[in-house]
């Protein structure tokens, strides 16, 4: 019985250490890859990942032997630096260097103090850190590729986690990183200059966001590991605003967009544990239980679009807008409260910036509940030839919703079913015609 519980006990303190590992690993990862990229350049990831992984299989060996250090970023930061140099010693007649270190890295007197350099400035770190942000965004890129690598190379993820997240088989999920990869070793090791800054800021804006809406509109059952993806986009996008802040010769790129698209993430994911009932099922927003909404991601959210307006007007864009509609949602005390016609003002801000027919769509669904149902409908039957959605279950979901508002309910129906027709999942069927028969009652009820 002794010796089974000493086995026990063992097991539980790896798996402990080894959990504690995978954490270190998520938080540190992307700082010690940027200094390995930093000396090493990014044709070599490679060979920057594989020293990486060494210095955390060592820390897991060498944790579980001897018990977790008291500063475990320390400690792996010097054991990198150590492979590092062993590296460079061993290969560096072998290896093409990243071009500003070359030489330094060549000589054994100046190899430890570039070595150390890399590792504990931390202006070079963050700068390298930009770099890798706007090289993993990089527009030629599809989507499809740079999220997984992203996950992987500035979020730590691990390949398991990854696939659980995209729902994908690990396979194709190391395939699209490898391609990924190969696109990243080519990819210019040099920030956009001040001219052309915003143009690439906008693909990372883009892409951060791709990579939080892959995580927001998720299931219950996928929601943790989900919502680390959301947490990511946002502190990858904090990480920009930080870096390109102290960015002496680009003192005026931190735009109104960066600072607003942060916002509506602190929006959205503040409201992130009221979108699901505990079976899994979604929730209709004006049947949420905003107590449940968190009030500190909210006030985030809100410094964040202060700062946005504080900016020229003229700096203001698509994710400007889309905050402020978000933070009326977030502020109304009840879904009756929510102010409809300030929405719908963005709204119309929002066409005249995107020209966008699902944006269309969305401020026909503004006007009715402003109390313009008529005039919703006019806008959503005008939208019935839009290359866009004509195929889409969206507009007669819409038209479904507006002609219950008015107490139609023939053409409420009617319209329901065409919709369900067109497609949408099981879940969302459910949950219009849920919101019709509400629709419908209400009007009863008011009449």
């Amino acid at each position: 019985m002794i010796e089974e519980h000493c086995v026990s006990a063992n097991q539980q303190r790896a798996i402990t250490v080894a959990e504690f590992s995978e954490q270190v690993y998520r938080e540190d990862a992307s700082r010690i890859m940027a200094s390995l990229l930093r000396i090493f350049g990014h044709h070599n990831i490679d060979l920057a990942e594989d020293i990486m992984q060494d210095a955390f299989h060592k820390a897991l060996i060498h944790w579980e032997k001897e018990g977790i250090p008291d500063n475990p970023r320390a400690w792996l930061i010097q054991t990198a630096k150590r492979k590092a140099i062993d590296r460079l010693r061993a290969q560096k007649t072998h290896i093409t260097l990243a071009e500003q270190h070359a030489e330094l890295l060549k000589s054994e007197w100046s190899m430890a103090h570039t070595v150390e350099l890399a590792f504990t400035d931390e202006h070079f770190i963050q700068d390298e850190q930009l770099r890798m942000i706007f090289a993993c965004c990089d527009p030629n890129i599809r989507p499809q590729n740079q999220i997984p690598f992203i996950l992987r190379v500035l979020c730590g993820l691990s390949l398991r986690a990854i696939a659980s997240a995209l729902m994908l088989p690990e396979e194709t999920v190391k395939k699209r990183i490898a391609r990924t990869k190969q696109a990243f070793k080519t990819s210019s090791q040099t920030l956009p200059d001040a001219e052309h800054f915003q143009q690439g800021l906008q693909s990372v804006h883009t892409v951060l966001y791709l990579l939080f809406n892959e995580g927001y509109y998720s299931s219950e059952e996928t929601a943790t590991i989900k919502l680390v993806m959301c947490r990511e986009a946002i502190s990858l996008l904090q990480t920009t605003i930080e870096v390109a802040g102290s960015m002496k010769a680009n003192k005026d790129i931190v735009s109104a967009e960066s600072m607003s698209l942060l916002a509506l993430m602190h929006f959205h994911l503040s409201r992130a544990d009221a979108r699901f009932d505990t079976q899994g099922r979604l929730i209709p927003l004006n049947l949420q239980n905003r107590q449940r909404w968190q009030q500190e991601k909210v006030l985030q959210g809100m410094v964040w679009l202060r700062r946005a307006e504080q900016q020229p007007k003229e700096r203001r864009g698509r994710f400007f807008y889309e905050a402020r509609i978000a933070e009326h949602h977030c502020t109304a005390a009840e879904f009756a409260d929510t102010d409809w016609s300030a929405i719908a003002i963005c709204y119309r801000y929002l066409i005249e910036i995107t020209d966008s027919d699902l944006v269309r769509l969305h401020y026909a669904i503004a006007l009715g509940y402003r109390g313009d149902v008529l005039l919703a409908l006019e806008q959503v039957n005008a939208l019935m030839t839009s290359p866009l959605l004509k195929h889409s279950h969206l507009l007669d979901a819409t038209l479904a919703h507006l002609y219950a508002m008015q107490g139609e309910r023939s053409e409420a129906l009617f319209h329901a079913e065409r919709s369900t027709e067109k497609g949408g999942s099981d879940q969302e069927q459910t949950v219009m015609y849920q919101q019709i028969e509400r629709l419908l009652v209400a009007h009863r009820a008011g009449a």
